[in-house]
């Protein structure tokens, strides 16, 4: 005889509760009490009921269908001070833009938020998504590291871009800056550069839990007998300081995230790439002639959402025990501030 499949009746059977309120318990609700929800999982566990991801989203836009006509929401919960700045920083915009694309792509529809708009606060922030019932987050970078978001988390299912945002514990998405710098150093190598530096402000290497800086240190030891390889993260970041490492060094190529860099060297009287070839870390579409890695951030986007669509489908909602770490390739884009070296 065929073995009998376990309903979500029997589990109500067995904890002597209505069918609502195992529901509703397997969905984590905020309104069941924990040890209503401790009882369900252990006598679902006991049974070995599992739930069928497929009909548990088919209810869920059944549900959202019959309430009102518009999609899903992800709340996009924007953690810069003021949030204008997100839509400034090259990253920070292509996320928002990879992620709404890939967003109504699937079916949902993704609004920002932010704890730093004007007369809004993470506690009203949490009401909102209450009364609204959102219950699908995801999280930009914050201005500093190791910051702590507190919401109740057993409510979401979130995820994240980077390395700033230290609590929730999450699933994230970022760039491999380790692999990119790694793929930056070799492609100038492999264009006759035999005297690399890498010049970059400390906080922006500390944004990316050091990958710059310890991708160029690992270089440096494997590049010691074919290139020289020098190293400038100051604490104190302008152009006094740049120039002075930068005549004391001569690096034939600098590698940075800063923009500037090129018009201070220029304005020192370098020509780029004659004098001096530039490369940078972070290349985007509106610097389009400069050479180096372009890190992908819709591609960054697109991959947020999808962590955080795949909780929604499996009904997984709260701090994961074991949080996945996506990260995504750079690509080298030649542009027209380095060129092919000779070597007498």
């Amino acid at each position: 005889m065929p073995k009998h499949t376990v309903t979500m009746q029997d589990v109500a059977n067995a904890c002597h509760l209505s069918k609502m309120t195992v529901s509703l318990a397997l969905k984590n609700d905020v309104r069941v009490k924990k040890e209503t929800k401790k009882l369900v999982l252990q006598k679902a566990a006991e049974l070995g009921y599992k739930s069928n991801p497929y009909v548990s989203v088919l209810m869920a836009q059944l549900r959202t269908s019959s309430k009102r006509k518009a999609s899903p929401v992800i709340a996009f919960l924007n953690l810069k001070n003021p949030p204008e700045d997100l839509h400034a920083n090259n990253a920070g915009k292509n996320y928002y833009m990879g992620a709404k694309a890939r967003a109504e792509s699937l079916g949902f529809r993704l609004e920002e938020f932010s704890p730093f708009a004007k007369g809004m606060t993470l506690e009203r922030l949490e009401k909102i998504f209450y009364t609204r019932n959102l219950h699908a987050l995801l999280l930009t970078p914050a201005d500093h590291r190791h910051t702590h978001i507190d919401l109740h988390w057993e409510r979401y299912a979130a995820a994240k871009f980077g390395f700033t945002v230290d609590r929730p514990d999450v699933h994230s998405v970022t760039t491999d800056h380790f692999q990119s710098v790694q793929l930056l150093t070799n492609e100038l190598f492999s264009l006759g550069y035999r005297h690399m530096g890498l010049a970059l402000p400390d906080s922006m290497n500390d944004r990316v839990d050091h990958r710059w800086a310890g991708a160029f240190l690992y270089c440096q030891w494997n590049y010691a007998k074919k290139a020289k390889l020098e190293l400038f993260v100051p604490t104190k970041w302008d152009k006094a300081s740049f120039l002075k490492w930068f005549k004391s060094k001569r690096p034939q190529v600098v590698i940075s995230y800063d923009p500037i860099v090129p018009t201070w060297l220029e304005e020192a009287g370098y020509a780029i790439p004659e004098d001096v070839g530039y490369a940078t870390v972070d290349w985007s579409r509106d610097y389009p002639h400069f050479s180096g890695i372009n890190p992908h951030p819709q591609r960054v986007g697109r991959l947020g959402i999808d962590l955080v669509i795949e909780q929604v489908h499996r009904n997984e909602y709260g701090i994961p025990p074991e949080a996945k770490r996506v990260l995504v390739a750079g690509e080298w884009v030649m542009g027209s501030t380095v060129k092919k070296q000779r070597h007498d």
